[in-house]
């Protein structure tokens, strides 16, 4: 029996990428063979993903298929064409609301990614949701049978650069840093960040925000946080788009607070990686944050900038909250490693009837 998985877009860096070749770890040391298999396949993946299509020249009756589905793709088309069985792996796809104003295009692709999922119930023998957010959809669309899988998060290209560049503290200290990592995007409410900085840069003027991550099809949203910028005459704000890895990993280490206000996130890896950065968190509680944040972090229930603000300063001055802080980011974690996760998945293809003989 092979176990192979489908990943509609393996881009570098990806957090979907990254889950699949963890899993692939998974799988091979307990002696599946396991494939990746994409339409689009980033350079550095070449030894690790083949083209689609050539799935067909491999395709056993037996084999299990893991599908990552985050948007729609006519790779679903695809695998429904073989008989063997097939696990539904559900990373959310973004709600079109929040895109109608800003980018159509992204709206309609979103919409029909939705409108694809809910046609898929009788194609999977089992949805698994990579949150408990995410597996209540699964359950709310019909899926007969669903459970929770939770993201591997790989740091090991974080570690090479770490080997290379070492951190400076002291920046940090001298120059205090809001930040918040992720495609500018409607559903991030990256204008609610912008109220917070307001109401902080009352009390301390020098503080400054970055706003880093891809500003790809949503141009015109990064226009109106622009427009809000010079409006509230904010100082030291920074939106940066899409940075290098190097880039990334710099920014981390030079930041003091991370900052989530988002409204729809079916995971949230930027938390992950906060936590691993040793960065306290302060999030608005919603959809799949909290699950993902666990005790990691300040949650608020509602979006009330002042307050927010008060707990922004209070985080950069308490010395001992900050490190409490970091010390439960430290210990949450352990929840996204392949140690963590090898026995839940062994534990869905356990129900399916597939025996796991390794430990």
């Amino acid at each position: 029996m092979n176990i192979h998985q489908f990943v509609p877009d393996f881009s570098y860096g990806d957090a979907i990428g990254n889950d699949a070749v963890g899993i692939q770890k998974i799988l091979k040391r307990w002696g599946f063979e396991s494939q990746i298999f994409s339409k689009v396949i980033h350079p550095f993946y070449r030894s690790r993903a083949r083209y689609y299509l050539y799935y067909r020249y491999i395709a056993q009756p037996d084999d299990i298929i893991l599908f990552h589905y985050s948007t729609g793709t006519e790779l679903i088309d695809f695998i429904n064409d073989f008989p063997c069985r097939k696990i539904l792996v559900y990373h959310n796809i973004t709600p079109a609301d929040y895109f109608e104003k800003i980018n159509r295009k992204v709206a309609s692709r979103c919409r029909a990614g939705r409108k694809k999922l809910h046609t898929l119930t009788n194609s999977f023998e089992l949805a698994l949701g990579d949150s408990s957010y995410n597996k209540e959809e699964l359950d709310t669309m019909g899926f007969p049978q669903a459970g929770v899988l939770p993201i591997i998060v790989d740091f090991s290209s974080y570690k090479r650069c770490l080997k290379k560049y070492p951190a400076f503290p002291y920046i940090k200290t001298h120059f205090p840093t809001l930040l918040h990592v992720g495609r500018a995007a409607p559903n991030k409410c990256l204008e609610d960040i912008l109220k917070i900085v307001y109401f902080c840069q009352k009390y301390a003027p020098d503080l400054r925000l970055k706003l880093v991550g891809s500003h790809y099809d949503t141009e015109t949203y990064v226009r109106a946080l622009e427009e809000m910028i010079h409006r509230l005459n904010l100082n030291h704000v920074s939106i940066t788009g899409h940075v290098s890895t190097l880039e990334l990993v710099q920014t981390y280490l030079a930041s003091s607070i991370y900052l989530c206000v988002s409204e729809h996130e079916g995971f949230c890896v930027p938390l992950v990686e906060a936590m691993y950065f040793g960065i306290p968190i302060i999030a608005y509680r919603a959809a799949a944050v909290p699950e993902t944040l666990g005790d990691a972090g300040l949650l608020f229930d509602e979006k009330d900038a002042p307050a927010m603000a008060e707990a922004v300063l209070e985080v950069l001055g308490n010395i001992s909250l900050r490190q409490s802080l970091i010390k439960k980011g430290k210990a949450r974690l352990t929840a996204f490693t392949e140690k963590a996760v090898a026995p839940v998945l062994k534990e869905h293809l356990k129900n399916l009837g597939v025996m796991v003989r390794a430990s």
